[in-house]
């Protein structure tokens, strides 16, 4: 028994699980259905769909995850609220048939072909099988489960033009030469909506990521477009076990890479694909456009919020320093009896959050420590206050500071820990009262 347990043990722990495992994708899924209904031409951008917080199908009252509903929208906001009424309406003006025929167009009853072991295919309702309810708990992402990859391809078919491609890992073989032996090419299964349809999701979804004062995918200078999803998992026993999910790509006009992020039954508290999952994208977003040679474009709030350079004060009087330092957006305060400046912290060349503060030392041997306050969980002003007072400089990571709902979620430097006045603490923003999924 307990080597059967091991072998289970390592099977679960190697198995490649965007390949083997299927899940409920949940709204995520709303790309799929949403392509599909504008490339049909069923619904336009100007559509406009109502929602009281619940729709009846077939008798059977389905409810928003807004319960006072989201009133009337368009489909962009639709999107942006993630509001299931409206997608039940839009999977019911495809139907059956025609939602079927991109559900497979997707390859989403299909395996990808992707160059690893094991993949599975996904478990669907066909055509044949749709009834009114089935039709509309499947237009928002439930009853139908699919793999990750399967959903990932998908998803890069909505942003990348339409086109459906076949996924693979090694891009070339070499021998001891360096001959090449083998090679992956761009390899298109086919096309499932065109290009035009393909170029309104990608506004559509970077409206996600950017409206409202910003998302949690939202990485100030990059165009980030994207989706969340927060689905029932129907496997599980425990009827209230989520899937939490977001899928984001950049740049949004010429996608260049697609990231996705799942939690299979979060327990932090959170449950929403754009708390939970939405933060993580960012991250890696953050890290990995630079380093595929992407920069950063940044908008006239954006540059309000740039770091500053510290210029060099040594030697200057109080006086000089100061004005100095007010040039280039940043305070002063000034520790010792000296004259001039010998030292200052955070040290020349450094880069400090612009209206920051400078601590200048007018004698060699002076130094002021202070003790790190706690601000997670504060709103980003509040944090900003408390972390000034204790003498602090506050730099915002990814997150975007603005709009109802937003709070600390980590912070750099730890609670109680002794740091030089001036230290900059870096912390993240959580947009934590969501409207979307």
């Amino acid at each position: 028994a307990k080597t059967q347990a091991l072998v289970k043990a390592r099977e679960d722990q190697w198995r490649n699980k965007a390949l083997t495992e299927r899940y409920e994708p949940g709204s995520v899924f709303k790309v799929v259905t949403g392509s599909a209904a504008l490339e049909e031409q069923v619904i336009g951008l100007g559509s406009t769909f109502t929602c009281p917080g619940y729709h009846v199908v077939a008798g059977r009252t389905i409810r928003c995850h807004k319960s006072g509903g989201h009133g009337t929208q368009k489909f962009t906001e639709t999107m942006v609220n993630s509001c299931n009424p409206a997608f039940m309406k839009i999977g019911a003006a495809l139907g059956e048939d025609k939602f079927f025929e991109y559900f497979k167009a997707y390859g989403l009853t299909e395996k990808t072909g992707i160059d690893l072991p094991g993949e599975v295919t996904s478990l669907y309702y066909t055509a044949e099988q749709y009834g009114p309810v089935e039709l509309a708990s499947s237009s928002f992402g439930q009853s139908n489960a699919v793999t990750p990859i399967e959903m990932m391809t998908a998803f890069c078919a909505v942003v990348n033009g339409g086109y459906l491609l076949e996924p693979y890992v090694v891009k070339e073989v070499v021998d001891q030469n360096n001959a090449t032996v083998f090679a992956n090419t761009r390899t298109v299964r086919r096309q499932v909506i065109s290009e035009e349809t393909s170029e309104i999701m990608r506004g559509v979804l970077e409206q996600v990521v950017t409206a409202n004062g910003g998302s949690n995918a939202y990485v100030k200078g990059f165009d980030i477009g994207g989706k969340s999803g927060t689905s029932e998992k129907l496997s599980a026993q425990d009827k209230s076990d989520r899937i939490s999910s977001f899928i984001g790509f950049a740049p949004v006009d010429n996608p260049q890479i697609a990231v996705m992020v799942m939690a299979d039954v979060p327990t932090n508290g959170a449950v929403y694909g754009s708390v939970v999952a939405a933060p993580a994208v960012a991250s890696v977003m953050a890290d990995t456009l630079p380093y595929l040679g992407i920069n950063p474009q940044y908008s006239a709030e954006d540059l309000e919020k740039l770091d500053v350079t510290v210029p060099n004060v040594l030697g200057l009087t109080i006086g000089e320093a100061k004005s100095k330092l007010l040039a280039r957006g940043l305070e002063m305060e000034t520790v010792g009896n000296g004259d001039k400046i010998v030292r200052v912290f955070p040290s020349n060349g450094s880069q400090v959050p612009r209206e920051g503060k400078v601590i200048a030392y007018t004698t060699e041997e002076a130094n002021v420590t202070t003790t790190v306050p706690n601000v997670i969980g504060a709103n980003p002003q509040k944090a900003m206050q408390i972390l000034e007072n204790a003498g602090l400089n506050i730099r915002y990571k990814t997150g975007k500071p603005s709009g109802d709902g937003v709070n600390v979620s980590t912070q750099s430097v730890q609670e109680g820990k002794s740091v030089p006045r001036g230290t900059i603490v870096e912390v993240d923003c959580v947009k934590v009262l969501a409207d979307g999924e």
